[in-house]
């Protein structure tokens, strides 16, 4: 099992896509997920790198007047930030939903939902309300008695207002409501999950495919609202939370470290075994032109380290534990 999911995923279209089974003795790791670049700065520096802020440097060459050799420019220019978002959006969306939907060793796999959410009027949209709506799902999952796992991403539609489509996975036997109905447990009815407009609801197949059929409709001149969440995924088991949280690390710290080898502590990275704190790698400064900020230098303050040479999950086979071994007969 954990071998087809290395090779599906060594596979896929997305350069940073890694394999989940990461071990429960980190477990630890999933409440403090590992976040961010391990970067120095003054206190007029961003506290983020180009790729965990998701900029991307030019795609011509860096400024010779004011960049060392290695040096990268990340451009703060709109479009670019906005290109740099939907594919950051793209990746985070793919891997949660993948991990949503992977099958552990000897159970049948739940049955995936697709939710689109819709509001009346183009400018009905608020921050809450999304995270309203699945907290009131969550409890409905807790009167149930069933696992509370969903991945979800907004999208514009043509007349520019904010929907939503959610990917929901329920055990077999077990009905998904309507989100803009009410609810009735023991006898009391229950606010709907969406109370802004119509819901839609229907069984998928292919849970990854639906999410991304509609971020393949995205580009850089989606412009959200100012606020505007874009995705989200929740219930995600210990390992899921440890493979998240490792791949929103920005590349060369991924080169360097598998997952599950780092911890925050205070606001930086450490290593988990040594308890060593993660160097910077770069130095940044500001790209100003006539006084306005319109980029940021990173100069390498060593050598950039080269690919993880055995990937992320080398050290897997002597980690996992709580999978039992997989049994083949001849």
């Amino acid at each position: 099992m954990q071998q087809h999911v290395a090779n599906t995923l060594q596979n896929s279209s997305f350069p940073e896509a890694i394999a989940p089974g990461a071990t429960a003795a980190l477990g630890v790791l999933a409440h403090q997920p590992v976040r961010g670049d391990g970067c120095e700065g003054g206190r007029e520096a961003a506290s983020w790198s180009a790729e965990g802020a998701g900029l991307v440097p030019f795609k011509t060459s860096p400024h010779e007047n004011i960049s060392a050799p290695g040096s990268i420019v990340v451009s703060f220019d709109q479009l670019t930030m906005n290109e740099a978002r939907i594919k950051r959006l793209r990746h985070n969306v793919w891997l949660s939903a993948y991990l949503q939907n992977m099958q552990k060793p000897g159970h049948r796999g739940d049955q995936p939902w697709f939710i689109t959410l819709t509001y009346v009027g183009v400018d009905d949209w608020r921050p809450d309300h999304m995270s309203k709506a699945t907290e009131r799902y969550r409890r409905w999952c807790l009167r149930m008695g069933v696992p509370c796992r969903y991945t979800w991403v907004a999208e514009l539609q043509q007349r520019g207002a904010v929907h939503y489509h959610l990917m929901v996975w329920l055990p077999r036997g077990v009905h998904m409501p309507m989100w803009d109905k009410q609810t009735k447990h023991r006898g009391r009815y229950c606010k709907p999950f969406w109370t802004h407009g119509m819901a839609n609801r229907q069984r998928a197949k292919q849970g990854i495919a639906y999410l991304m059929k509609y971020l393949s409709k995205m580009g850089k001149y989606h412009q959200f609202p100012r606020g505007c969440r874009t995705h989200s995924t929740g219930g995600l088991d210990e390992h899921g939370k440890l493979i998240r949280s490792w791949s929103t690390l920005p590349y060369w710290v991924k080169c360097l470290y598998g997952v599950g080898d780092l911890v925050r502590v205070g606001g930086k990275l450490h290593e988990l075994e040594t308890g060593n704190r993660l160097e910077a790698l770069y130095k940044r400064e500001f790209v100003r032109d006539k006084g306005k900020v319109v980029g940021l230098l990173l100069t390498p303050l060593r050598a950039v380290p080269e690919a993880f040479h055995d990937g992320p999950y080398s050290r897997l086979p002597t980690l996992v534990t709580d999978y039992p071994p997989v049994v083949t007969t001849p």
